[in-house]
């Protein structure tokens, strides 16, 4: 599954900060505007989504299906891509801490 730019703007603008979808759509978000910042853009080059492939994929699958592992698997690919570009290393984005709960 393959995700324009569009698409990924709109799902990290709609993306909830706490969950596992919206930790991939803000990832999302940020590989695409370093490929933006540093390439012909997302649509013109084929590497980058194709190491976010498993993160798009995610993005299509049912929000209590997802998995730690599995996002760690699709960051891993990602990170791999940043490394051969000699671009750093990429940090996905922190789950902010949720409401304390009452004790």
């Amino acid at each position: 599954m393959w995700m324009n730019e569009y698409e990924i703007r709109d799902a990290a603008e709609r993306a909830k900060p706490n969950t596992m979808k919206g930790r991939i759509a803000v990832a999302l978000l940020r590989v695409l505007e370093d490929v933006n910042s540093r390439s012909d853009g997302w649509a013109h080059w084929r590497a980058p989504a194709k190491a976010c492939r498993q993160f798009m994929t995610l993005m299509f699958a049912n929000e209590a299906d997802i998995t730690p592992k599995q996002f760690d698997k699709a960051l891993a690919a990602v990170r791999a891509f940043y490394t051969r570009q000699k671009w750093g290393r990429f940090e996905p984005p922190e789950v902010p801490a949720g409401p304390s709960s009452p004790t």
